[in-house]
């Protein structure tokens, strides 16, 4: 199997780290950009075009990787869809194993949402969403069932209000609040669309759809 490319996180100082489907992650730095305005970007490997070729391979897991996001003090927090949660530090390069990965169809985990640097939250099969308490040595992990169907979106609703949106992929929409160190289900509707991505600008909810087709809906 070729190991692709699956998801990124873009650091400061023009680094970036890539997660793979092979269960890789590398740190790479950005070509400088007015290198980059005299390359050409339409071929199909225009993301090689922005990268300088050389790469750190920082850690392995297994299955793909799902999610590269950045949680507090240079520390990064990384997953793959057999579940396995790791913290890899910056600096000192230390990792820290939150979940080990399980190789069940029941321990699937596709998104992961960072509220603050004691508490996230993850999704999987089953309609499984589970926050993660992470503050001291004793991980808290507390599970809530509200659909059947596997979520595939997990994104900010309202950032403000710590409002987030779940979907699955017959287009169930739920959205939840982190509130006092709870989850709580505030609201749920249906847009017909198995999202992967979203994003607002303004009033207008923007995403992208498993089929590659962007969305946009009226918040």
């Amino acid at each position: 199997m070729v190991d692709s490319y699956h998801c990124c996180l873009l650091l400061n100082d023009g680094e970036i780290l890539i997660g793979t489907t092979e269960g890789n992650v590398f740190k790479r730095k950005l070509e400088d950009i007015e290198i980059i305005k005299n390359r050409d970007l339409t071929s199909q490997q225009n993301f090689e075009n922005v990268l300088i070729d050389t790469s750190e391979l920082l850690l392995n897991m297994q299955g793909t990787i799902r999610s590269i996001q950045l949680l507090f003090n240079d520390r990064c927090i990384i997953l793959s869809d057999f579940g396995g949660i790791q913290i890899y530090n910056l600096i000192s390069q230390e990792i820290e194993i939150i979940n080990e990965e399980k190789f069940s169809k029941h321990s699937k985990m596709w998104r992961l949402l960072v509220v603050d640097e004691n508490n996230f939250i993850t999704v999987g099969n089953y309609g499984e969403l589970i926050h993660w308490d992470i503050s001291n040595e004793n991980i808290q992990k507390n599970s809530k069932y509200c659909d059947k169907h596997a979520f595939f979106c997990l994104d900010w609703f309202n950032r403000e209000e710590n409002v987030f949106l779940i979907n699955n992929y017959i287009g169930n929409c739920y959205l939840w609040k982190f509130e006092d160190t709870e989850v709580i289900e505030i609201n749920s509707f249906n847009l017909d669309r198995n999202l992967q991505k979203i994003t607002f600008v303004d009033d207008y909810l923007i995403s992208v759809s498993y089929s590659g087709r962007i969305y946009v809906y009226l918040k």
